[in-house]
């Protein structure tokens, strides 16, 4: 435990920190997202909608053995718990970067950065603020009509509605800059990248993060013109 702890102090040990975590948090938005795209499903299902059973299988893993919504608590805590370690790890080396020149730069260069790079601080931050204001609104009902606990599809398709949906898709942006650029990130603190390897993985981040993207936007756009009945 104390060489974990020492590792972690240095940069590499936060660096490997913010890759670990980092990926697994591209792994749940991934597979969150393909469990949204059930709401292609429309309202029908057997015998409810296969988003609503995607929503019970959710609160429902780990039973028997777990309770109703232990397994989902348990997945929240550890996934806060990464998103966490990520944030401090990352604002910690932030500092670190500042501290550690002498002297401030007359004029700031950056030199063979990729735009999603120089935008990962700003990036993360609206990330941070999207994601709480996801669990506000759809996790928790805030802003969303008539909203009922388990009714994943109604609820989805009647809170997508005016100026929401247009706030999730601007989220997607940064959002997609954050995983091709993690992704990235994260080959090349494992040592993965190598002079016949670096485009491969390069196009890896870019379709993992492009999958993300296009899915979510298009489970918010088909929320955003489903009527639901009066």
């Amino acid at each position: 435990m104390t060489g974990v702890l020492t590792l972690y102090r240095s940069s590499i040990g936060k660096k490997a920190a913010m890759a670990i975590t980092g990926l697994l948090m591209v792994l749940f938005v991934f597979v969150h997202m393909i469990g949204n795209l059930k709401v292609y499903y429309g309202p029908g299902g057997t015998p409810e909608p296969m988003l609503d059973v995607y929503g019970r299988f959710l609160r429902e893993m780990g039973y028997p053995i777990l309770g109703h919504e232990q397994g989902l608590w348990i997945a929240r805590l550890l996934l806060l718990g990464a998103v966490g370690l990520h944030v401090w790890s990352a604002i910690q080396l932030t500092e670190r970067r500042w501290t550690g020149r002498d002297v401030k730069y007359v004029q700031q260069k950056t030199l063979q950065a990729s735009w999603a790079s120089r935008t990962m601080l700003r990036g993360g931050v609206i990330i941070g603020l999207f994601i709480i204001g996801h669990l506000l609104h759809l996790t928790l009902g805030y802003f969303v009509p008539n909203f009922k606990d388990g009714a994943v599809y109604l609820n989805v398709v009647s809170g997508l509605k005016g100026i929401a949906p247009w706030l999730y898709i601007f989220a997607m942006l940064p959002l997609g800059l954050h995983i091709y650029h993690g992704l990235w990130s994260f080959f090349q603190t494992l040592g993965w990248n190598s002079q016949r390897s670096t485009e491969l993985l390069r196009g890896l981040a870019l379709l993992v993060a492009l999958l993300v993207v296009v899915g979510n936007v298009s489970v918010v756009l088909t929320a955003m013109m489903t009527t639901l009945p009066s």
